[in-house]
């Protein structure tokens, strides 16, 4: 055979063989499963609110392809603590049962976005109105000025005394509240004189407010199994917390679903 025809048919069929792979690449298809699993393994390994957090029950709800290859994959969960994102040294997260729902963003199966509840980026760790430099609905809608109910002993007298702390605002000013409240004292507010008789560890596991009435459930921890005057003060730190607010006439207090648990 002709070398120069050889050549040629060499030449012919290595482009034939590269148009093929080219055309492979360009016609990758992405598929919602894809997305799916990757967005669940982002959110397991990476995202904040759920690695920092104590994150769990992590369940799909959702897929929807917004356009070619990039799909909108939507989760529900539950954090063991409050807030979101990093627990910051200086935070005193509290330890309640709290859902979140957390959409991310897959393209070409890469993860290019993540927000929970709709206000928080777990990938810049901001709040969503702190990004778009919302002034009027920052501040004013998530931090409030309330004050938490804690234990004063001064001569062996006990008495409950107040405490103001400007709180984040999560799910109404009630029950940040009491989320508040379980986290107990602050380093700069920690004293010899002042004490929570709520032991560490208490959840909150569930809270209404209907017509006045605050309904609080929690963890069995909170019940200290020791004598009446503990179990009272623990009582009067949330009744008095709840109560400062106009919404609240009543305060009734379970235990895992019990409302006769927690009694003097």
């Amino acid at each position: 055979m002709n070398k120069k025809v050889l050549i040629g048919i060499i030449i012919v069929a290595l482009v034939l063989v590269a148009g093929y792979f080219l055309s492979e690449v360009e016609d990758v298809i992405y598929t919602a499963e894809e997305a799916e699993e990757i967005a669940e393994d982002w959110v397991r390994d990476e995202a904040p609110t759920f690695t920092e957090r104590g994150g769990h029950e992590l369940t799909h709800v959702d897929t929807e392809e917004v356009e070619d290859s990039r799909f909108r994959v939507t989760f529900d969960f539950n954090s063991n603590f409050a807030g979101y994102g990093t627990v910051g040294e200086d935070e005193a997260a509290a330890q309640v049962i709290t859902p979140h729902t957390i959409v991310v963003t897959v393209e070409e199966n890469e993860v290019i976005g993540a927000f929970t509840d709709e206000i928080f980026n777990e990938m810049t760790e901001e709040m969503v109105d702190e990004e778009n430099g919302d002034e009027e609905n920052g501040d004013e809608e998530e931090t409030a000025s309330v004050d938490l109910y804690f234990v004063e002993i001064i001569g062996g007298v006990e008495d409950i005394v107040a405490i103001n702390r400007e709180i984040e605002v999560v799910n109404g000013v009630e029950e940040s509240a009491i989320v508040a409240l379980l986290g107990g004292l602050t380093e700069d507010e920690d004293g010899e004189e002042i004490s929570s008789s709520i032991p560490e560890g208490v959840e909150l596991l569930s809270f209404e407010l209907e017509e006045g009435v605050a309904t609080v459930d929690f963890s069995a921890e909170i019940d200290p199994g020791g004598g009446s005057a503990w179990v009272t003060s623990i009582r009067d730190q949330i009744e008095q917390t709840l109560t400062q607010f106009d919404s609240v006439d009543e305060v009734i207090i379970l235990v895992e679903g019990e409302e006769d648990a927690l009694q003097p």
